[in-house]
């Protein structure tokens, strides 16, 4: 059982909230995946791209986890942009396009290797 969550957590009004949804819905010793941006300034993406927050810190990402009865938490920086900005600017596209599927294969290999959290085992859901 497992829940992956790529991009999400910045557009939630609530993201404790959400990361509470998916220990409710996962089953005991599940693993999940959330591939979020760390801080940034990119203040285009509010505007464009419908963005709530401006990433989270690794120690608010783990305080929401252990909250919602996570055990074993790992939090890695992903791979960054090759370059960051805004998708009018030539190439835009194509590296969005990479980025996209350098995450997948980031998720793909954690899935993998079992270097995501999982849930506990007690605890019934």
């Amino acid at each position: 059982d497992g829940v992956v969550a790529s991009l999400v957590l910045h557009h939630a009004a609530r993201p404790a909230e959400a990361v509470q949804e998916m220990a409710r819905l996962l089953a005991p010793g599940g693993r999940v995946v959330v591939v979020d941006f760390l801080p940034h300034r990119e203040d285009w993406l509010k505007e464009e791209e419908g963005d709530v927050w401006p990433g989270f810190e690794p120690k608010t990402l783990r305080s929401w986890f252990e909250r919602a009865g996570f055990a074993d938490i790992l939090i890695e920086e992903g791979p960054p942009p090759e370059t960051s900005g805004r998708r009018d600017r030539p190439g835009a596209d194509r590296r969005l396009k990479k980025l996209r599927l350098q995450w997948v294969e980031a998720i793909r290999t954690s899935m993998n290797s079992g270097r995501v959290a999982p849930s506990k085992s007690t605890k019934r859901r």
